[in-house]
């Protein structure tokens, strides 16, 4: 368990300020065998990302474009450990402390119009689609941006 605490204390090093929760070394119980004997490790990364990254939104898009790009250096050096990396991107979520009020009816009105679903996200929107990325249902889900924005921005 040294070696992987060794890496515990790794990985806190490399991550960027609060583009991750939290890394924990793992108890025991928390290792599985795969097949050929190989320790996998059930620890995913989670980082909340933004639509902006697509939409050119000055230093903040910026940041979150760099993010993006440093999560998928961090999937392929994690996955032979079993560890997964993604990132959830919302589009624009109401209820939340982000805009600070700041925006118009208007340009509420237009953010909410622009999706397919002619709905703001919602806070529980953006936690299902992390509590997803952290279940098995995703083992095999890395390197990825799930954007959660109601279809303002697709991608193939």
């Amino acid at each position: 368990m040294a070696g992987v605490r060794r890496r515990d204390a790794e990985l806190r090093r490399r991550t960027p300020p609060r583009s991750a929760q939290e890394f924990r070394t793992p108890e025991y119980s928390s290792e599985q065998k795969v097949s050929g004997g190989n320790r996998q490790l059930n620890w995913v990364v989670i980082t909340i990302g933004s639509i902006t990254v697509d939409k050119g939104a000055g230093a903040y898009g910026a940041a979150k474009a760099a993010v993006a790009t440093w999560n998928i250096d961090l999937a392929a050096e994690l996955g032979p450990e079993g560890i997964t990396a993604n990132i959830v991107s919302p589009g624009y979520i109401g209820d939340t402390e982000f805009f600070r009020d700041i925006l118009t009816d208007e340009r509420r009105d237009a953010m909410i119009e622009s999706t397919s679903t002619k709905r703001a996200g919602t806070p529980e929107d953006i936690a299902a689609a992390v509590f997803f990325l952290a279940s098995s249902g995703a083992r095999q889900i890395t390197g990825q941006v799930l954007a959660v924005n109601g279809g303002e921005r697709t991608s193939r």
